[in-house]
């Protein structure tokens, strides 16, 4: 790409490859091919696009690490170029409530609300500073809404959420059932679903829902946790290799490092269980239920 770049002069090569940079975050190669891009005759305002996307990216990397002042500072910057642009100030709404800055934050919802006033990102985001501000209820109204504009899986969770929040196991069942039927393959609706088969001692049921939820989301380590511990209970032989899984993908969290531990010492390996228990306790030393399978392995 980069020859055929530089054979016609063109910046369209150069463009792919600062996309596919991007979507690695990987933004020392992203500058260099941004670099050699400049340095064509190319129109100016697709060559500003290019920039501009790299310093969203430089934004959302800073944002992981909780850098916000860096993110708030990059993402101002772009608004300068482009103040009405409501990615951006979703972004900039985003960070605001991770920092804890809400009156920030609900001012530039204003911001947005102002712009268009029936985008949907406008019920998500008074939804969200009414959970923070600890008023379910309404966060519930302004869940509602967005979730009748746009019916896709992020607000479908925030409003199933809130529901079981205020302790409406029946909202919260007619709420699935009804993300279930418009979204039939979605996963975080079916690992929901599984939970609550799980929950209520279905596990015939609760197994093809997990299954299910792997087969769209393989990594996902919920899925793999609960499913391998149905599979030990059941003395299923694939019950190990997923809680192995789990862990990996999820070393740092104390309830699959005690699945793993517990499924380990219960299938003779003793020693090496006790090694993951021990790190699952001191991770969670208040978890009754680590505790006790950590004891009991000890007194063996």
């Amino acid at each position: 790409l980069k020859k055929y770049g530089a054979e016609l002069n063109q910046i369209a090569p150069y463009s792919v490859l600062i996309d596919s940079a991007i979507a690695r975050k990987d933004l020392v190669a992203a500058k260099s091919y941004f670099d050699n891009a400049s340095k064509f005759k190319v129109d100016e305002q697709e060559l500003a696009k290019l920039g501009q996307a790299i310093r969203y990216i430089e934004a959302v990397m800073a944002a992981e690490v909780n850098d916000f002042s860096e993110a708030r500072s990059i993402v101002a910057d772009l608004l300068s170029e482009d103040p009405e642009n409501i990615r951006l100030l979703s972004f900039l709404v985003d960070i605001e409530i991770r920092a804890g800055q809400l009156n920030e934050a609900a001012k530039i919802v204003g911001q947005i609300e102002n712009i268009n006033p029936g985008h949907v990102v406008v019920a998500i985001f008074k939804g969200d500073l009414a959970v923070e501000n600890n008023d379910l209820q309404s966060s519930k109204v302004h869940y509602t809404n967005a979730w009748q504009q746009s019916p896709v899986d992020a607000i479908a969770e925030k409003l199933y959420k809130v529901i079981g929040a205020l302790g409406d196991k029946s909202g919260q069942a007619r709420h699935l059932e009804a993300w279930l039927a418009l979204n039939p393959n979605s996963a975080a609706a079916t690992l929901y679903q599984a939970i609550n088969y799980q929950q209520t001692m279905q596990k015939d049921k609760a197994i093809p829902a997990y299954e299910k939820v792997l087969e769209v989301a393989p990594n996902n380590v919920l899925a793999l946790n609960n499913l391998g511990w149905i599979y030990f209970e059941k003395k299923d032989q694939k019950a190990l290799p997923m809680l192995k899984k789990a862990v990996e993908l999820a070393p740092e969290n104390a309830a699959v490092l005690d699945s793993y531990g517990w499924v380990l010492a219960n299938s003779g390996q003793k020693e090496e269980g006790l090694k993951f228990l021990e790190k699952a306790h001191k991770l969670a030393p208040d978890q009754e239920e680590i505790k006790a399978h950590l004891d009991e392995v000890r007194s063996k």
